[in-house]
């Protein structure tokens, strides 16, 4: 079955097959939240922007591709903001199911302290030492895909050289 998904913006989606041995492996989605309102006016948030594609990809999540998706990108959202959404559509956050594998992220922006905070800094939000240390970037997988993780990697931890190149750090998952 062929799924047709048409994205609301430009550039906000990018959907591929990921084919090993000659069968797919995979379908990967990258997704960027725009902070534009439902008029498509700029908003300062992305809560429209990521709502409106999480319901752009359902159908593919619903069709003979949908026990093998993962989805990643910069949200531009924090976890507590944006994790729940993707709950509701049957993905798993492979940032915080690995979350015991990696220190607490001291000045998480979006835990205030916790000690439980396990985030990654993946978004340099200016050159000051003072920058806030957010996760802003995400990657989702179906339950199939879950099952075989074996790591999740990233932000600046993980990846010192990421702000001499970019103002986001990488998220990189591996599986089996």
């Amino acid at each position: 079955m062929t799924c047709q998904l048409t994205a609301p913006w430009d550039a906000v989606l990018q959907i591929a097959d990921v084919v090993v041995d000659g069968h797919r492996w995979a379908t990967l989605v990258g997704m960027y939240g725009l902070t534009v309102d439902s008029s498509g006016n700029s908003c300062g948030h992305v809560d429209h922007s990521v709502s409106t594609l999480i319901r752009t990809i359902e159908p593919l999540l619903h069709s003979d591709r949908g026990d093998r998706v993962v989805v990643a990108g910069d949200m531009n959202l924090w976890p507590k903001d944006v994790s729940y959404k993707f709950d509701r559509i049957g993905l798993i956050d492979l940032i915080e199911c690995t979350g015991n594998d990696r220190d607490q992220l001291d000045r998480c922006a979006n835990c205030q302290g916790d000690p439980q905070c396990r985030h990654m800094w993946t978004h340099k939000n200016g050159n000051s030492p003072n920058a806030t240390v957010q996760q802003i970037d995400f990657i989702f997988a179906t339950e199939e895909l879950g099952i075989e993780l074996i790591e999740v990697r990233g932000g600046i931890a993980d990846f010192p050289d990421a702000w001499d190149i970019t103002d986001h750090a990488p998220v990189v998952a591996t599986f089996s």
